[in-house]
């Protein structure tokens, strides 16, 4: 037992002695060591190399003896460059202690720490990698790079191959590797725990920030410079991957395989692009996925290599949080090729027997996209949908409220995406199906008139739809369509298409209150309506319809028995001749409305008006935004034809200086009541006759220019007598009327004040009288300059006049009598 005891304590002593003596040897001769050890480097480096610090010991990884560089940086190979192939803040080299000892500079160990190792091919071929000079150039054979044990920690590895467009971003954050070189052939595997922050190929990146662990194998041979992926593991998020194959550097070719062995549908999805990524990052997502693939061939800047995969997923889900909603029970498999040419042209999608659920409404689908530098397109999908369901994708969906109805669909789909945008390009596609409202109802937040029974069948033919019995309401107003929608597909793909309507439109109520302000009746003033009006025509909407409208109200007007054509074309509305019956009678109704101004709507318009009642024509204008002549004033049928231009702004304000009109009118069976300029006569007239004016025709034309209403002369023939009037009313509210009054004995006047204001006139005289001021405040006066002539006189002169032409006389200059008034004459108005 003690001899035990006495060798081990004896075997103890000699192993300090030789650790003490070695690391006395290292410690005074170590500068004698690195300069020999970086004499041998060098001469198989062929690159610059900075080191911050060096230090050899034996304690850190004895019994090998280990060189410690810091503040690593070795230049890149290529010429004109002093980028880094490397920057590190430690590398630490590991040797075997007698083959040290001997001169034979075995690397056994090396540690890489904290920094970063870029590995680039240059857009010409070149590589930035090539630091070890070839064997007729180095001298000496002393150093040897097969490495049983390398070790990386926290470091960047990044691959680029510019010409390729691809890149590999990689972070090891504990990697241990190996290097063994038999011939030609170095033996190559890696295990441990990678971050992907991404890997770039083209203009789509995959394996973004993914933590992955990694147990790889590769032999690479040195001259044929090609590589063997033995089967290796990828293993990220639970799910484990399977690649294998071999990869030609000289000439790019590879023969890759790769296989899913278990993994999901949430990985499924984090494979795809980011462009596609992000339209599913909002979702969770369950279920089982599997797919196989292979790359086969040249990839090069003109060259891709054949890629083929097959897929499928199982018992999958997806659920949006922000939406509530989830799709269940999803399955489909597919294939993704690139076809012949190994193109975008020639690459093809497919998804078949795609099933699922949404909150238990049942779709199903086929899907094959073909060229995707073009998208050939061919989709059938069959359904059902919730109101509901469908708008919680769309944008802003919470304005969408009070959401109700099903959609049943049953569609097939096939054209190049393209020839979905172009009118000219709809006999190219094969759009064809249906889809069923039922009862859809619901209310959007920036126009709360509520959307309710919306029920009908659309069928789809190429671009168009047609349209059967498509009826619902909105707020009061109701309606019933039957037609198509013309280019509806590109209308909605592409902003510079435009929407065709041609339909015949049956409603029983048009609220125009409503329908323009969006506010309804049962909850708004009609005042409250106006502040809310707005005005606009789409420059990319045409309509030709054919409409038949029970009843149609609009602030006070309310139209019955409406039919006639509407079209919408450029943002000029036409109505080639609309009927109505309102306020009594009927009209005819031509005219357009042109909004292609910003802010400017221009009305043109023609209308006819036969046997409509005076008072509610002022009633339902408002009395045209007076009180002084007011619908309580008026009775009577009138005939009009009028043609008028009006401006309007968005809000439907009306822009009076603008305003036109050329009025033919003959009112019948007419009344003047209790008007004031009629009442402000008692001077002259007995008040009790001029209380009611009854008149059994008055014909004139009116002209409205220039905020001026101009009445020309004419006759009232009225049942106190037969006048003449003449005038202006200004839309200021200013008058300035002319009246002709036949004089009878009645009432006495001053001679003196009526002096040149009555002329005599066969039978009995006339008074010439006027009517000036505002319409708060006016006066009746003489009207001593006789603004207006007698009917009598005038048939009188005319006649005389003729006959002195005929005769070929000279006309005598015109005489005027001027007679005094008589006191025992009177006024019979």
């Amino acid at each position: 037992m003690k001899q035990i005891r006495k060798f081990i304590l004896y075997l103890f002593l000699i192993f300090i002695l030789l650790f003490a003596g070695g690391s006395a040897y290292l410690y005074y001769n170590q500068d004698q060591l690195i300069d020999k050890i970086l004499s041998e480097v060098n001469k198989s480096i062929q690159t610059p190399v900075e080191v911050g610090a060096i230090d050899i010991n034996w304690w850190t990884d004895f019994p090998n003896i280990s060189l410690r560089f810091q503040d690593v940086f070795i230049e890149e190979s290529l010429e004109r460059s002093s980028f880094p192939l490397a920057k590190l803040e430690e590398l630490a080299l590991s040797f075997n202690t007698w083959d040290f000892l001997k001169g034979d500079y075995l690397f056994e160990k090396i540690i890489l720490k904290r920094g970063e190792v870029t590995i680039r091919t240059t857009r010409t071929g070149e590589r930035n990698y090539d630091i070890i000079k070839s064997s007729e150039n180095a001298s000496g054979q002393s150093v040897n790079f097969n490495l049983k044990n390398i070790q990386i920690q926290e470091v960047q590895v990044n691959y680029v191959d510019e010409a390729l467009k691809q890149s590999y971003l990689q972070y090891a954050q504990e990697l241990k590797a190996s290097l063994n070189k038999v011939g030609d052939v170095y033996h190559i595997s890696a295990e441990g725990k990678l971050n992907s922050k991404a890997i770039k190929i083209g203009e789509y990146s995959y394996f973004e920030n993914k933590n992955l662990t990694v147990n790889t194998e590769l032999n690479y041979t040195y001259g044929t410079e090609t590589v063997e992926i033995l089967p290796s593991q990828l293993l990220f998020s639970g799910n484990e991957f399977q690649v294998s194959g071999n990869y030609e550097i000289l000439n790019s070719y590879m023969d890759i395989k790769v296989k899913g062995i278990e993994s999901d549908f949430t990985t499924f999805i984090s494979l795809l692009p980011e462009d596609y990524r992000k339209q599913l990052a909002d979702y969770e997502s369950t279920g089982n996925a599997q797919f196989e693939g292979s790359f086969i061939g040249k990839l090069t800047a003109k060259e891709d290599p054949k890629v083929n995969f097959n897929f499928s997923v199982e018992n999958a889900s997806l659920f949006q949080a922000e939406y509530n909603t989830r799709f269940e029970d999803l399955s489909f498999h597919g294939n993704f090729n690139n076809g012949a040419r190994q193109s975008l042209k020639t690459s093809q999608l497919v998804l078949k027997d795609l099933k699922g659920n949404l909150k238990g409404k049942p779709f199903s689908a086929n899907l094959g996209i073909k060229d995707f530098e073009n998208y050939l397109i061919n989709l059938s999908t069959e359904g059902q949908i919730s109101t509901q369901d469908l708008f919680t994708f769309f944008p802003h969906h919470e304005k969408y409220t009070q959401l109700e109805g099903l959609i049943d669909f049953n569609l097939n789909i096939a054209g190049y995406f393209d020839d979905f945008k172009q009118a000219s390009t709809a006999s190219r596609i094969n759009n064809s199906g249906e889809i069923i409202l039922s009862n859809l109802s619901g209310i959007y937040e920036d126009y709360p008139l509520p959307i309710r029974e919306v029920n009908g069948r659309l069928m789809f033919n190429k671009n168009d739809i047609a349209i059967n019995h498509l009826q619902g309401k909105i707020g009061d107003s109701d309606i019933e369509l039957s037609g198509f929608f013309l280019n509806i597909i590109p209308y909605f793909l592409k902003d510079n298409q435009s929407l065709l309507i041609e339909a015949e439109t049956i409603s029983q109520n048009i609220n125009l209150n409503e329908l323009l302000s969006g506010l309804s009746n049962a909850e708004n003033s009609i005042e409250k309506q106006e502040e809310s009006f707005k005005f606009a025509l789409s420059p990319k909407l045409q309509l030709d319809l054919t409409s038949h409208i029970s009843k149609l109200e609009f602030k006070r007007f309310e139209g019955r028995k409406i039919s006639g054509k509407i079209k919408l074309s450029n943002q000029i509305l036409e109505a080639p001749q609309l009927g109505l019956e309102s306020n009594g009678g009927k009209m005819t109704l031509s005219g357009t409305v042109n909004a292609k101004k910003k802010n400017d709507i221009l009305i043109n318009t023609q209308a006819y008006f036969q046997g409509m009642n005076v008072d509610s024509i002022f009633y339902t204008f408002e009395n045209f935004q007076q009180d002084f002549l007011t619908d309580r004033h008026l009775k009577g049928k009138i005939d009009a034809d009028v043609k008028a231009f009006i401006l309007l702004d968005e809000g439907l304000s009306f822009q009076s200086d603008a305003f036109t009109a050329t009025i033919d009118a003959k009112i019948e069976n007419g009344e003047l009541n209790n008007f004031e300029p009629m009442l402000s006569l008692s001077d002259y007239v007995r008040e009790d006759e001029l209380t009611n004016l009854n008149f059994g025709e008055l014909s004139n034309t009116i002209e409205i220019r220039n905020k001026v209403i101009y009445l020309p002369e004419m006759s009232i023939q009225s049942n106190v007598s037969n006048i003449l009037l003449q005038g202006t009313h200004t839309f200021n509210q200013e008058i300035n009327y002319r009246l002709l009054v036949p004089l009878k004995n009645y009432k006495k006047q001053d001679s003196d004040e009526a002096f040149g204001a009555i002329e005599e006139s066969g039978e009995f005289s006339n008074l010439y009288l006027k009517i000036i001021g505002t319409t708060d405040d006016f006066e009746v006066s003489w009207d001593k300059k006789r603004s207006l002539q007698s009917l009598a006189d005038r048939v009188r002169e005319e006649g005389q006049t003729l006959k002195k032409l005929i005769k070929g006389e000279k006309l005598p200059e015109k005489d005027k009598k001027e007679v005094e008034l008589n006191e025992e004459e009177y006024f019979d108005w």
